[in-house]
């Protein structure tokens, strides 16, 4: 296996594990408007830990972030920078 194949297949399997962007995208909610933001962390229990599993965590997840969620937090996580990547190069699978 390449290099190249490796690391298309880590990020494949990444982005399938939709907990850990989630994870991401929630920490970076709150690194946004305040680790103790009392109007987040309302929303965030109104919006994710009151309704468990009774709807679709991927729809709890939007309503929350109030957008998609998407692989922009892990990208930052792991320090790519996406605009600058996707303006030299990008890939087809």
């Amino acid at each position: 296996m390449t290099a190249d194949a490796a690391s298309a297949t880590f990020f494949t399997s990444a982005y399938s594990r939709c907990d850990l962007y989630d994870a991401l995208n929630i920490v970076d909610t709150f690194k946004r408007y305040g680790m103790t933001s009392q109007a987040t962390s309302l929303k965030f229990r109104q919006e994710i830990l009151s309704l468990g599993n009774m709807k679709d965590g991927t729809v709890l997840l939007h309503n929350f972030l109030g957008k998609e969620p998407g692989a922009d937090a892990l990208y930052r996580q792991i320090g790519i920078n996406m605009s600058r990547a996707s303006a030299v190069t990008s890939y087809s699978f």
